[in-house]
């Protein structure tokens, strides 16, 4: 799925991966709000993300 040119509406929100960002000369890390769980993974997974997609 994420491989398409954009990933339908939800799609990071719902696997909420750790980012990295630069502020000034510094990388600073903001962890996920809960962890990636496998339960987690499998509801991110389960969901119709071809029925979220904006049409074309």
């Amino acid at each position: 799925m994420a491989h398409e040119r954009m990933p339908p509406p939800g799609y990071v929100e719902c696997f909420e991966p750790d980012t990295h960002v630069v502020r000034g000369r510094r990388v600073v890390r903001q962890p996920r709000s809960a962890p990636l769980t496998p339960e987690r993974v499998r509801a991110c997974e389960a969901r119709d993300w071809l029925a979220t997609r904006a049409p074309s």
